[in-house]
């Protein structure tokens, strides 16, 4: 009985490739003479019959339009991902900007309840006083500590006791350059005209340090004011 032959590779079962040969433009087996091929046709028999029912099952399937499926689905799943980046992004830039509004707004609470507690004048001395402290965050809670011209946190002793805002205003108080804007008395005022003599009032920018220092007096009388 001849051996059966094969137009193309693929067609001879997988556990005979092996033995396949080209022979005369055909696919044919190369086993010895005599073998017994009973197995080897019912074998080939079977995968051709599943080949050609998998071939009638999926006879509609675009093989590219697949492909194209799978890339659009990653394409798809990869924008998803960036637009949850950037979402992620925005949520911490929020966040942020929240946290530093609340730092801010802590160390301006705590510099006006310092300067009510020492008898400060807010609008003399908050601007100056706010370039001195800051605020760190501890276990969720936000504290007001005092730095000195290198930005290192000050102390009182040797104990590692913090310098707090009352030790700062404290030491401020006793400076004769700053001692007009503590406990400062408002006149009641004889009618005249702001500034002194019915000139205009100058106006002192209040986050310049050295003007505002330089002209405590003006501001104190009534001849200056701060503006932010």
């Amino acid at each position: 009985m001849p051996l059966p032959t094969f137009a193309t590779l693929e067609e001879v079962p997988e556990p005979f490739r092996s033995y396949a040969r080209e022979d005369a433009g055909r696919i044919v087996l190369d086993l010895v003479e005599g073998a017994d091929v009973v197995g080897l046709r019912q074998n080939a028999a079977t995968l051709l019959t599943e080949k050609k029912a998998l071939q009638a099952k999926y006879a509609d399937v675009d093989v590219d339009e697949y492909r194209n499926l799978k890339t659009g689905k990653k394409t798809d799943i990869d924008a998803r991902l960036t637009a949850a980046a950037l979402e992620k992004a925005e949520l911490q830039s929020q966040l942020a900007a929240i946290g530093t509004a609340r730092r801010t707004d802590v160390k301006r609470a705590e510099i006006m309840r310092a300067l009510a507690d020492a008898g400060g004048t807010v609008e003399l001395l908050e601007p100056i006083v706010s370039t001195m402290v800051d605020v760190e965050d501890i276990d969720g809670r936000m504290h007001v500590i005092v730095r000195d011209a290198q930005g290192t946190p000050r102390y009182k002793d040797g104990a590692g006791t913090r310098f707090g805002l009352s030790d700062l205003l404290a030491e401020m108080k006793a400076k004769p350059t700053f001692q007009p804007a503590f406990n400062v008395k408002v006149g009641s005022g004889g009618g005249a005209a702001p500034g002194g003599a019915g000139g205009p009032m100058r106006v002192i920018d209040a986050s310049d340090k050295k003007a505002v220092l330089a002209n405590l007096d003006d501001i104190r009388t009534g001849k200056a004011r701060l503006a932010s």
